[in-house]
């Protein structure tokens, strides 16, 4: 590739972008009216949950080596390594102890890459990739994926960033319905005492408390699946002011969230 170094941008985490790429093929294949728009969105949702964790492998082994004192030619060597060694060998590398992702996470995601291959470089003489394709289990592939993540970051003794729960943030500039990345402290926690939920707090400790193991993972998934609103409440004092939501991609349901909630409070 010849690409333009030194090009950034914001609100531009390959990662994240592609953890929510997948996240919206797994949601549009169970809206699609058509068995064509369907298999579009789960090959899509497939190609973005490999391409979201080999993203996150690749940002972390760059860092690890920069700070080894590789020179950026010898980085992208080691960057085109096959994705299942990554998974495999990778961590315990990159963090200098025995680390591992677990087994059921490595076996689902081998399952998966090789759909991914298969899709990308068909050699099937009949059609049976739509059978694996209908009977694939698109939802744990989502899950396996987040896991797979709080895994990485677990072991890095990291906090995992909220939108592994599959909630995203909207509202930006004055576009009520645009998605975007926050951290956790700066939006997460305060969205969850608006949402109701105790025991937050009110100091930087809640991401290591709450956000630092699968374990942590798997409950605030849970308590959120079964929050009775999609979207958080309307705050009239600060109506700009991003707010989280599981229907990020759902332009049309937050548009008429906003305007019945400024409606509701006509002096915000």
């Amino acid at each position: 590739m010849n690409l333009a170094q030194g090009h950034w941008r914001w609100n531009a985490n390959t990662t994240w972008h592609y953890f929510c790429s997948m996240q919206y093929g797994a949601i549009a294949a169970g809206y699609a009216n058509n068995d064509f728009i369907r298999y579009h969105h789960l090959r899509s949702c497939i190609y973005f949950a490999v391409g979201t964790i080999e993203s996150l492998m690749n940002q972390e082994m760059h860092y690890h080596l920069t700070q080894q004192g590789e020179i950026e030619e010898n980085i992208q060597g080691q960057l085109r390594k096959p994705i299942m060694k990554k998974i495999k060998d990778w961590p315990a590398i990159m963090y200098g102890r025995p680390v591992a992702l677990p087994a059921e996470i490595v076996t689902v995601f081998d399952e998966f890459r090789e759909i991914r291959n298969e899709i990308t470089h068909p050699k099937l003489r009949d059609h049976a990739i739509y059978y694996v394709l209908d009977q694939s289990n698109i939802s744990r592939l989502v899950d396996t994926v987040a896991t797979a993540l709080v895994t990485i970051y677990e072991a890095k003794s990291k906090p995992f960033p909220y939108w592994v729960l599959g909630w995203n943030y909207v509202g930006m500039n004055g576009n009520p319905a645009f998605p975007m990345e926050l951290n956790n402290l700066n939006g997460f926690v305060h969205s969850l005492k608006a949402m109701g939920y105790s025991g937050i707090g009110h100091d930087l400790s809640y991401e290591q408390r709450c956000m630092s193991t699968v374990e942590h993972y798997r409950y605030l998934r849970d308590q959120l699946a079964n929050y009775p609103e999609d979207i958080e409440p309307y705050w009239p004092r600060f109506p700009h002011k991003p707010r989280l939501t599981r229907r990020w991609w759902d332009h049309e349901f937050i548009i008429r969230n906003v305007i019945a909630a400024r409606t509701s409070n006509p002096t915000a």
